[in-house]
């Protein structure tokens, strides 16, 4: 059984002497992660604590950063496409506080 992961990570593998080897990667919660990888993940918090036999899918695209709630970078597409790199769905003509409160419904990180 191997560990999932709660949240997105990117890692960068380091040999014995802290230097990079060269593999590197960003996973999420539905992926199979390389022993590489996981042993390479430090951070208890971006573990879901359990363990699963469940079947990995692909990796997926790194998500984008959870956008501005106010200023520059705070419009409706905004959080748009970070909704859809989330895998949420908002309906046409939803507004930027109805996308927050779907991605807040879906678990998915929103500050």
């Amino acid at each position: 059984m191997a560990r999932k992961l709660r949240t997105f990570v990117t890692v960068h593998e380091r040999d014995d002497k802290g230097e990079l080897t060269g593999q590197s990667g960003t996973f999420g919660p539905a992926d199979k992660l390389p022993d590489w990888a996981a042993k390479a993940i430090t951070n208890p918090d971006v573990w879901d604590g359990e363990e699963s036999d469940e079947p990995a899918r692909p990796s997926a695209p790194a998500p984008g950063a959870v956008p501005a709630r106010s200023g520059p970078g705070s419009g409706v597409e905004k959080w748009r496409e970070y909704a859809t790199s989330q895998g949420v769905d908002v309906p046409e003509g939803a507004s930027r506080d109805d996308m927050i409160a779907a991605l807040d419904a879906a678990g998915k990180p929103t500050k």
